[in-house]
């Protein structure tokens, strides 16, 4: 499941620099967010974690990694107020920069990924695992 997530966030970023070349700011601001969602999946399927919940994904990242779910938060925000309000348009700049945040944010979670052994990664599912079991 790791490998087919994080092929899914390939895909997803993809998308969004080909939108972002044909001034469809609000699509490649969704896909950017989803890559980065994508590629969180793969790291939680890494340590055989399944997580629903936005909420928890975030605590987790943040008391079972160390990383700061803030541009992960920051996109999904962004991808909310640029597909569901007309009034809120996307430009060039923000769409470009958020693909920016997707690509360093892809590149930590293949990182860590890649630094854990079965040690760690056993550490970070019973850590995990009590956090999403936790109300």
């Amino acid at each position: 499941m790791r490998q087919a997530y994080s092929k899914k966030a390939s895909g997803s970023l993809a998308a969004a620099k080909l939108l972002l070349e044909h001034e469809l700011f609000a699509e490649a601001i969704a896909l950017a967010y989803y890559a980065m969602y994508h590629k969180t999946t793969a790291l939680f399927w890494s340590i055989g974690l399944r997580c629903k919940s936005h909420r928890k994904t975030t605590i987790i990242l943040q008391q079972v990694f160390s990383i700061d779910p803030a541009p992960l938060e920051e996109a999904r925000e962004q991808r909310i107020s640029r597909q569901y309000y007309a009034d809120i348009t996307a430009t060039a700049m923000d769409t470009a920069s958020l693909i920016d945040t997707a690509v360093s944010y892809l590149a930590t979670m293949d990182a860590l990924m890649d630094s854990m052994n079965e040690e760690g990664r056993d550490a970070c599912r019973k850590k995990a695992q009590l956090l999403a079991d936790s109300g």
